[in-house]
C-alpha cells in the first residue's frame, strides 16, 4: 500500500465513509438465507459471526465521527457558535452519508461523501446481484 493511500485511510472522514466494507464478506452468505429471521439462530457460527462484523463497523464509524468531529474544532473549521452541536445532531440523526454531506458542506472536502456514496451504490449493487445469482 503507498504511502498516500495509507495516509488517506487514517483519515477520519474516510474511516466514516469505509467503515461498511467490513460486512463485503458476507454478501454470498446473506444472499443465501432462507429468510430475515435466519439472522436471529444465535447458535450459528456464520450469524455470530455477522453480528460481530456489524458491531464492528460500528465501532469504527463511532470511533472516526468523533475523531472527525475533534480534528474539525481543533482546526477552527466548526468555529461558529452551535456548529458543534449542529453537526453531532446531524451525526445522530442521519446516516454517516448525511454527516460525510454536511461536512462537506461546512468544509468544502467532497471527497469522503464522494467515497461514502461508492461504497453505498457498489455495497447495493454487489448485494443485488447476488440476490439475483441465488
Amino acid at each position: 500500500m503507498s504511502r498516500s493511500v495509507a495516509t488517506g485511510l487514517a483519515q477520519p472522514a474516510v474511516r466514516l465513509a469505509v467503515a461498511p466494507l467490513v460486512l463485503v464478506p458476507f454478501v454470498p452468505w446473506l444472499a443465501g438465507l432462507p429468510g430475515p429471521t435466519a439472522l436471529l439462530d444465535a447458535g450459528s457460527l456464520p450469524v455470530s459471526l455477522w453480528w460481530a462484523a456489524v458491531a464492528a463497523a460500528v465501532v469504527v464509524s463511532v470511533q472516526a465521527f468523533v475523531s472527525d468531529l475533534l480534528d474539525l474544532r481543533a482546526d477552527r473549521t466548526l468555529a461558529a457558535p452551535g456548529a458543534t452541536g449542529r453537526m453531532v445532531r446531524i451525526g445522530l440523526l442521519t446516516t454517516p452519508w448525511g454527516y460525510l454531506g454536511a461536512r462537506a458542506h461546512a468544509t468544502g472536502e467532497i471527497g469522503p461523501v464522494v467515497l461514502a456514496s461508492v461504497v453505498a451504490l457498489g455495497g447495493t449493487v454487489l448485494l443485488g446481484a447476488a440476490l439475483m445469482l441465488a
